[in-house]
């Protein structure tokens, strides 16, 4: 029984020894000067819902929208750069909005011709807007 215990432990040591040191790819971020040169949208998710009130017994409806944008810039300056980025650089990156039926008219956060500061996080296979 003791041989048993000793080997099954010894097998679940070594299977946990190599996942401890395997620390996850830490987020890099940069901080840019952008000139905004083309913004499209990419993704619209639409949701329709309906709420009703268990006090009061009122109904109502909205919507909301989620939009994956992806915008091409080209970097004017580095503030600060964790990876790769240079000036004259052209870069695409995405980012979310998100709209509600009780501010359909809400104004959208990049538009082309811009020059912005903006901070971007390198994703796995892409750029995304930092908030």
């Amino acid at each position: 029984m003791n041989r048993r215990s000793f080997l099954l432990l010894g097998g679940a040591a070594t299977l946990v020894v190599p996942s401890a040191s395997a620390a996850p790819a830490p987020n890099l971020k940069s901080t840019l000067i952008v000139n905004v040169l083309s913004v499209d949208r990419e993704e619209t998710r639409h949701h329709d819902f309906r709420r009703e009130s268990f006090k009061t017994g009122e109904r109502s409806s909205g919507w909301e929208e989620n939009t994956t944008m992806i915008a091409t810039a080209r970097v004017e300056t580095v503030l600060s750069s964790e990876f790769d980025l240079s000036p004259g650089a052209v870069i695409e990156f995405r980012y979310f909005t998100s709209r509600r039926s009780d501010q359909p008219d809400k104004p959208a956060p990049l538009n082309a011709g811009e020059t912005r500061t903006l901070t971007l996080w390198r994703g796995e296979t892409s750029l995304w807007l930092g908030r």
